[in-house]
């Protein structure tokens, strides 16, 4: 092997750790987001902020308000959220909501450099008085499959509808389950999402349950984090550690055998002379 070969295959050992140092260092948008019911003289409304504690920006976000038995505005849009700053919105209910508590969530599109992301928010939006929901859920989610039990604490039996907030890219089937619970019982249900043919998506989904009892509207929520795929803006630790060590082993392998060589030339030029 020539100095001139050796010194590209330095070059290629070292050129990929820099890429991945490059990639691991990668700006990431982080973005929170809470609601605030509220009430305007007659019109009632859901306040939504969001947060970005990340180091980049995203823009041309569209903020979808998605209630079950609550009818809301249409989308609402923030042209940027940068790093550091917090962004809210109203989102104003159509019509007059019954007392009681309501399940939904928040779905926002936004944009990143060339690559466009969805995020659900889970937000309970409450309007007059009223006590909790006597629904508890726990679910548990494997592959593409969502199972959960409902359980009723109240003393009466419940007509209990359990349903999944979900961005538009994704189908849930069923859309949503319906079933009366006994009291002091409990109720199972099972859901399925397909994902998008896209693979740079990160998301979550939210659960809600519903009823309504003596004019009372009352509700629960939940939030399910989905791991369909590693992030598209960071990179595995575990996988930049091994690369780095990898390229670092044949660098050193490669200077260890330009040195050798280097030895053997002056010995020979030495001799020859």
């Amino acid at each position: 092997m020539s100095a001139s070969n050796i010194r590209l295959v330095v070059l290629a050992a070292i050129l990929p750790m820099l890429i991945l140092v490059g990639q691991a260092g990668a700006l990431t948008a982080v973005l929170s987001g809470s609601c605030t019911p509220g009430v305007s003289g007659q019109a009632q409304y859901v306040n939504f902020s969001i947060y970005d504690s990340g180091n980049a920006s995203v823009t041309n976000m569209v903020l979808d308000p998605n209630f079950v038995d609550l009818n809301m505005t249409g989308a609402n849009s923030i042209s940027l959220v940068a790093p550091g700053n917090n962004y809210s919105v109203k989102l104003y209910v159509n019509g007059t909501a019954m007392p009681g508590s309501y399940a939904g969530a928040i779905i926002a599109r936004y944009t990143q450099g060339p690559s466009v992301f969805f995020a659900t928010f889970p937000c309970l939006a409450s309007f007059g008085s009223h006590g909790p929901s006597q629904v508890n859920t726990v679910t548990t989610v494997k592959g593409n499959r969502i199972t959960g039990e409902a359980f009723n604490i109240g003393s009466t039996p419940l007509n209990v509808s359990v349903y999944l907030f979900v961005p538009p890219e994704f189908s849930v089937s069923p859309s949503m389950e319906n079933f009366t619970i006994r009291p002091d019982s409990e109720k199972t249900f099972n859901f399925t999402y397909s994902k998008p043919n896209e693979s740079d998506i990160n998301t979550s989904f939210a659960l809600g349950s519903s009823y309504t009892y003596k004019g009372v509207h009352y509700a629960a929520l939940s939030g399910l984090p989905i791991n369909l795929y590693r992030g598209a803006t960071g990179i595995n630790i575990d996988l930049l550690v091994l690369y780095v060590s990898s390229g670092i082993i044949a660098a050193l392998v490669a200077l260890i055998a330009y040195s050798v060589l280097s030895k053997r030339r002056r010995r020979r030029n030495v001799g020859g002379a």
